[in-house]
């Protein structure tokens, strides 16, 4: 199957389709946050912000860089992927060097193993020669993904607060 996915950072000219897939994102009911801006913030201060992130620059604290690709196919928004260039406590815990999703409509069609290849790709090119990829214990499909991408499960980490366990793998880079 081929895909004919564009990634790219987002731009300001994305914001249509940002909308867009935000929407669709959103009354999903997912319960996995969709990366959008804060209440009030412009879109185009959300996106100077992932630029900002990716540069290691205006970092609130705890954060560390981050590069954030978006992937399209045609006009259509259809997932992102995010490469921590470290890992901090919470990181090594919870949310890995990479992490990734795929707009709802769009799922089941070889988006996210794609989108974990590019992040792998990414995380090279930040230097990083094992990546912490993390899923929800009940989130089987991404499990696969992982595992697709030689995924080697370390263990579970259990967040607390009512937040789902995790499984926790490491990929050579």
């Amino acid at each position: 199957m081929t895909l004919n996915i564009s990634m790219r950072r987002l731009g300001l000219n994305d914001q249509v389709a940002f909308e867009r897939a935000t929407n669709l994102w959103d009354h999903s009911n997912t319960g996995f946050r969709w990366m959008k801006p804060a209440e009030g913030q412009s879109y185009a201060d959300f996106v100077q912000n992932l630029q900002d992130q990716a540069d290691g620059v205006n970092l609130p604290e705890g954060w560390v860089p981050c590069t954030t690709l978006y992937a399209f196919i045609g006009e259509d928004l259809v997932g992102r992927v995010n490469v921590r260039h470290q890992l901090n406590e919470f990181l090594l815990n919870f949310g890995g060097h990479i992490g990734y999703g795929v707009v709802p409509p769009f799922r089941g069609r070889g988006i996210a193993t794609y989108l974990l290849g590019v992040g792998l790709e990414e995380a090279r090119r930040h230097g990083i020669e094992r990546a912490l990829v993390t899923c929800d214990e009940n989130n089987y499909a991404s499990a696969r993904v992982i595992e697709k991408h030689g995924g080697v499960f370390e263990n579970h980490f259990d967040p607390g607060g009512g937040v789902p366990l995790k499984r926790r793998y490491w990929i050579e880079v």
